[in-house]
């Protein structure tokens, strides 16, 4: 989970909550499982394999075809707001 609390970004994870400013977020993908690993000083604190549900972005139909792959992967947006100062803060500024 990915959420805002007093100004600052934090990840929860397992019951664990973490400021995102104390975090290092590596994302990876492989074979199809999805890999996201926090660390803190180099030591690994939580990782989580996961694979997504099923979309169909491509469809014309589909209301979403022009959305980002990470409005649909929350472990690939919390890597990449992880290494954006200026994106957290412009979400936070809304």
């Amino acid at each position: 989970m990915l959420y805002e609390l007093g100004g600052a970004w934090y990840v929860d994870i397992d019951a664990k909550s973490m400021p995102m400013e104390c975090l290092t977020v590596e994302w990876s993908l492989a074979n199809g499982a999805r890999t996201l690993r926090v660390l803190t000083n180099g030591s690994l604190v939580a990782e989580v394999v996961y694979k997504l549900l099923p979309h169909e972005p491509t469809r014309p139909e589909n209301p979403t075809a022009c959305a980002e792959e990470e409005e649909f992967d929350l472990g690939l947006l919390i890597a990449n707001m992880s290494r954006d100062k200026e994106r957290q803060r412009q979400v936070l500024s809304g």
